[in-house]
């Protein structure tokens, strides 16, 4: 019997120890490894976070790269614009002149006068904001609205011609120049000659506008 006794007793030491190992390994797993998991993940999260806000900043720097490209493309095609069809300011209007004479020669409209009436500033209008900043003061209004570019400069031609001459005259205007406009136009018949009528017309072309005035310095 305390031979078995003995034989039990070893067994069960055997078998205490393996379920103590057991319980370790346990421990460990679940005071070591699983923390670690969890960091594991939470810094796979962080990394994808990451890897999405430098996929996001890269997109944006394309964008950018894109859109300098297209502001160059535009700027390119606004100078070459600028420089065919906007008039510069210069001492009277030679070229408008020029070119309404070279334009009224082909057709019968003879001109009488050219007025020059000068450059007016052409109106620029911002929207207010919808919502509680929509009405603001005038003032505030003025001093947000940017300056233009481009001036009207405008002519009053008067001259006598049919009804064919005028539409023809006009036709060659903004084939010559598209950004040209007539703003006002008088038609007078003539009683000596009842096909040709006295004709009053009021043009517009674009011209570069002054640049704006420098802002005082601030008071110290």
């Amino acid at each position: 019997m305390s031979r078995e006794r003995r034989i039990l007793s070893r067994s069960q030491a055997g078998l205490l120890a393996c379920l103590g190992a057991v319980l370790a390994m346990v421990l460990v797993a679940w005071l070591l490894i699983a923390p670690m998991r969890g960091r594991a993940i939470a810094l796979q999260k962080e990394v994808d976070a990451g890897v999405a806000r430098n996929d996001q900043a890269l997109d944006r720097i394309r964008r950018i790269s894109a859109l300098q490209h297209e502001v160059a493309a535009l700027e390119s095609s606004l100078a070459l614009e600028t420089n065919q069809y906007v008039l510069r300011p210069v001492l009277g209007s030679y070229p408008v002149q020029r070119d309404l004479y070279r334009l009224a020669a082909d057709t019968s409209f003879k001109i009488a006068l050219i007025r020059e009436v000068g450059a007016k500033e052409t109106p620029t209008a911002i929207k207010a904001p919808a919502g509680r900043g929509a009405a603001r003061p005038a003032a505030r209004t003025a001093k947000a609205t940017p300056p233009s570019a481009f001036a009207r400069y405008t002519v009053e031609v008067a001259g006598e011609g049919t009804y064919a001459d005028v539409y023809a005259l006009i036709e060659r205007l903004e084939q010559e120049n598209p950004y040209c406009a007539v703003t006002d136009l008088s038609i007078r018949g003539l009683p000596a000659s009842p096909e040709r009528h006295r004709v009053t017309l009021t043009l517009e072309w674009p011209v570069l506008a002054p640049p704006p005035e420098a802002a005082p310095p601030a008071r110290r």
